[in-house]
C-alpha cells in the first residue's frame, strides 16, 4: 500500500490528458509527506483563472437548474442556462484538483478530489465549505483499524499497519468519486481504497475501509446505488456490492482483470460496466457477457438517458449509443470532444460533457438515430 513515486499532482481523475490509465506510480505527491514541507494547496483559495472556461474539467453534475463543474486547481464551473455560458466560482477554499461532485437538492452539493479533499456547498455551488482533507481522513481510517484490533477482530493488525502507512504519508490519496442518497447519505471512494461515509451530511465522517474486502487496497473509483444497493467499481476487475440490509460490501465476481472506471445500473439488478481497453460487460441472471464496441479505446464516463438508452464515452471523445439493454452500440455522428471525463444532461435535454478543454454543451438532436 505504500506510496514509492512522485506524479501524483500531474495525474488527473484518469489520466485525462494521456490514456486515463491510473497505475500505482501516478498516485503519489512530488513533495515529501512532511506537511511543514509541502505547497498548502489545502489553505489556498482556487484563484480566479484567465482560462478557467478552458480548464480540465473532471466532474459534472445538476443542481436544480443550474449545472456545477469541477476540476484542476478547484475551479468550479457555474452555469444558468443549461450550459451555453459558463463563470467560475469565486468561493472555493482550496487549490487542489476536484475530481466529482454531488448534488443532493438544489442547494446542497458535495465535491471531492485531490490530497482527501471533501467540500460541502450549501448554495448551489456559490461558496464551499472543507469537510474533509486527507489528514483527517487518514486519521479516521487509522482510529478505525485500532479500533477493530483492540477487539481481536480478524486481518485488524495488516489494517493498522496499512492506516499507519496513510498517515505517515499525509495528504496526498484522492478521492474519485462520491454519491449522496440524500442530503445526509453519502459515500466517497478513491485511491489505495480510501473509503468513507457519512450519515448526516458530511457534518462527520466514518471509515469504510474495513467494510470493502478490497485486499491490496486498490483503487476504487466509481461509487453509485443500484436500487437500493451500493457499488462500487476498481482495478483488477474489483466489484463490490452493498445490500440494503447488510453490514458490510460483498465482492461481485466478474470475468475481467483490468480496471474498471464505472458502471451504469440496467434494469432488474443488471450492471453495464466499463473500463480499460473498450472493455464492456453486460450482467445478468446467466452470468456476464462482452459487449463489442469495435474499439479497444478505454471507456471513460457512461450515462443511462431518460428513456433508458446507455451512453457510453471514450478517451478519444467518441460517444456510443446503446438500446436499455446495454447490448447493442452504435456510435453517434460527432467531431471528437477531447478526452471526456463525466457527462450529465440539462434541463432541456442538452447533454454537458466535462472534458479537457472546460465543459461541452451538445445538443439532444444528436440522439435522434434512426434506429432508436
Amino acid at each position: 500500500m505504500k506510496i514509492k513515486n512522485a506524479r501524483f499532482n500531474q495525474v488527473l481523475k484518469a489520466s485525462v490528458l494521456s490514456t486515463l490509465l491510473i497505475s500505482a506510480a501516478d498516485f503519489s505527491l512530488a513533495q515529501p509527506a512532511d506537511r511543514n514541507s509541502v505547497p498548502d494547496l489545502l489553505e489556498l483559495p482556487a484563484q480566479q483563472a484567465a482560462r478557467g472556461l478552458q480548464s480540465i474539467q473532471l466532474g459534472i453534475a445538476l443542481a436544480g437548474e443550474r449545472l456545477v463543474s469541477v476540476g484542476e486547481k478547484g475551479i468550479v464551473l457555474l452555469s444558468d442556462d443549461n450550459g451555453r455560458s459558463w463563470r467560475q466560482s469565486s468561493g472555493v477554499p482550496v487549490s487542489v484538483t476536484l475530481t466529482d461532485v454531488e448534488f443532493a437538492s438544489p442547494m446542497d452539493g458535495w465535491a471531492a478530489g485531490h490530497s482527501g479533499v471533501i467540500l460541502h456547498t450549501a448554495d448551489g455551488g456559490e461558496t464551499w465549505t472543507l469537510q474533509m482533507d486527507g489528514y483527517k481522513a487518514a486519521d479516521l481510517i487509522y482510529q478505525e483499524a485500532r479500533r477493530r484490533l483492540d477487539a481481536g477482530m480478524p486481518d485488524a493488525e495488516d489494517a493498522v499497519r496499512n492506516a499507519e502507512y496513510l498517515v505517515k504519508e499525509g495528504a496526498d490519496k484522492p478521492f474519485l468519486d462520491l454519491f449522496f442518497a440524500d442530503q445526509n447519505r453519502g459515500w466517497a471512494v478513491g485511491a489505495y481504497g480510501i473509503a468513507l461515509h457519512t450519515l448526516d451530511g458530511g457534518q462527520s465522517w466514518q471509515s469504510s475501509v474495513e467494510l470493502i474486502p478490497n485486499t491490496g487496497g486498490r483503487h476504487l473509483y466509481s461509487v453509485q446505488m443500484e436500487g437500493s444497493r451500493r457499488i462500487i467499481a476498481g482495478e483488477q476487475g474489483n466489484l463490490f456490492r452493498h445490500g440494503a440490509e447488510a453490514l458490510t460490501y460483498s465482492r461481485v465476481e466478474t470475468p475481467y482483470e483490468g480496471t474498471f472506471f464505472g458502471f451504469v445500473p440496467l434494469y432488474n439488478d443488471e450492471l453495464l460496466v466499463f473500463g480499460l481497453r473498450g472493455n464492456v460487460w453486460c450482467s445478468s441472471n446467466a452470468g456476464w457477457e462482452a459487449i463489442d464496441l469495435g474499439s479497444e479505446a478505454t471507456l471513460t464516463a457512461g450515462l443511462k438517458l431518460k428513456d433508458g438508452h446507455i451512453l457510453l464515452a471514450d478517451e478519444g471523445g467518441h460517444l456510443m449509443l446503446g438500446n436499455d439493454r446495454g447490448l447493442d452500440f452504435k456510435k453517434l455522428d460527432i467531431n471528437p470532444v477531447p478526452s471526456i471525463t463525466d457527462m450529465t444532461l440539462a434541463r432541456d435535454g442538452a447533454l454537458i460533457l466535462a472534458t479537457a478543454r472546460g465543459p461541452v454543451r451538445l445538443e439532444d438532436s444528436i440522439f435522434a438515430l434512426e434506429d432508436k
